[in-house]
């Protein structure tokens, strides 16, 4: 069975992301669409809306085929580490394509941009450690590090959009691999990543959109939602609590007073003594906004602010977090599958793939997930306990 992998959030699914599900199977002609998907937390470091059992629905309702966890240390990173894990989680379940949403480009571009990266990938490694690029964004440094090499070869991507770039990194990754997978770019439809507004006639919204939406006090936006989001999603979306980082603000500002800079230092990425600065503003801010406006500056950009303060919620400490990210997973969390899943993982079970795929969570099996079921305890605590237990007694979604 032929298979096309994609690397996805769906924070929370729309209408796009069910044109790239579609998308992708017709491209790659594929029979399985797998998709590895952020848990409770995401790479831009918030919490999810809605949790990943919702989110695991809403794919397969629309065209997935199979999804899995990618795990916590992985999804709550910048965009190489990110990469890494899913390419490396898609391969080990013998995708033979990855798709991604971009901006622009077609499949050959990124083909040669990703060996291209990996060519590079020691000198880019070196041109980040030194001093002069750490004022700026890691994603403006990369940008801004590709920028040539692009130029030099006649690669016509736009290095400066969001998921372009990804699809970068992506194809570096895949790069790396024995056999690389093909590449199956979907060029996005109409709304593009950061837009803020929703547009009803174009049936497509942003994600950023819609969060914003469903979490304003504006009932006619909220209900604009309807249009840029399939029907059943809406209606899920409209019964589920929201988690936010104002939900997480109380508990975060108990964690940032409560512990001593010594305690906060041994917090993943807490370096350049950042833990004086969060303890500094943490009492006087009113909110989770207002201390991020305070705490903010050129050389610590919002979301690599945002995702220290995850790691400092979830209290993810160094020595953690930099042992599980170093290999693949040995084994990967069912979220869910169609009939067509299920057949698809007994043909990977009877090929004795590498990689451990886990349907149930069991007393015996805490420990390789023990940093992924902490941060789903949190997150059930951020939606006031109003969903159910996110890890044990949690059986796979199954569609038909």
């Amino acid at each position: 069975m032929r298979a096309v992998g994609i690397i996805a959030e769906y924070n929370p699914f729309h209408n796009g992301h069910a044109f790239h599900i579609q998308e992708a199977r017709k491209k790659s002609q594929a029979e399985v669409v797998i998709i590895c998907m952020s848990g409770n937390f995401v790479q831009r470091g918030e919490p999810a809306l809605v949790s990943k059992w919702q989110r695991a629905n809403s794919a397969l309702e629309h065209g997935a085929d199979l999804v899995v966890e990618m795990p916590l240390t992985s999804a709550l990173q910048a965009g190489d580490i990110f990469a890494q894990s899913g390419v490396a989680i898609l391969s080990a379940m013998r995708c033979a394509d990855l798709s991604f949403g971009v901006e622009n480009g077609k499949a050959e571009d990124y083909l040669r941009a990703g060996r291209l990266l990996q060519k590079f990938d020691q000198k880019i490694a070196e041109e980040f450690s030194k001093e002069k690029m750490t004022n700026t964004s890691y994603a403006q440094q990369l940008s801004d590090l590709i920028e040539p090499v692009l130029r030099k070869e006649n690669i016509a991507l736009d290095h400066r959009q969001a998921n372009s770039l990804l699809g970068m990194l992506y194809a570096r990754e895949n790069s790396k691999l024995t056999s690389p997978m093909g590449l199956v770019p979907v060029l996005r439809k109409k709304a593009q990543h950061a837009e803020i507004s929703i547009d009803k006639a174009e049936q497509m919204a942003s994600g950023t959109a819609i969060r914003q939406a469903l979490l304003s006090q504006d009932r006619e936006l909220q209900q604009a939602v309807k249009h840029v989001v399939p029907e059943e999603v809406y209606f899920s979306l409209h019964q589920s609590p929201y988690v936010d980082w104002e939900k997480a603000w109380p508990y975060l500002k108990y964690q940032l007073i409560s512990q001593d800079t010594d305690q906060l230092r041994q917090i993943y990425q807490m370096t350049e003594g950042l833990e004086n600065r969060l303890k500094k503003h943490i009492v006087n801010s009113s909110d989770f906004q207002d201390f991020m406006q305070t705490i903010k500056t050129k050389r610590y950009t919002w979301t690599r602010l945002q995702r220290l303060l995850c790691y400092t919620l979830l209290q993810l400490k160094e020595a953690d977090v930099e042992q599980t990210i170093t290999t693949v997973p040995r084994q990967i969390r069912l979220l869910g599958f169609t009939s067509r899943g299920r057949e698809y993982l007994n043909h990977l079970n009877k090929n004795k793939i590498d990689m451990k795929i886990i349907s149930n969570l069991k007393q015996s099996g805490q420990e390789s997930f023990k940093m992924d079921i902490k941060a789903g305890n949190i997150y059930r605590l951020l939606a006031d306990e109003k969903i159910p237990s996110q890890d044990f007694l949690k059986s796979p979604i199954i569609k038909k």
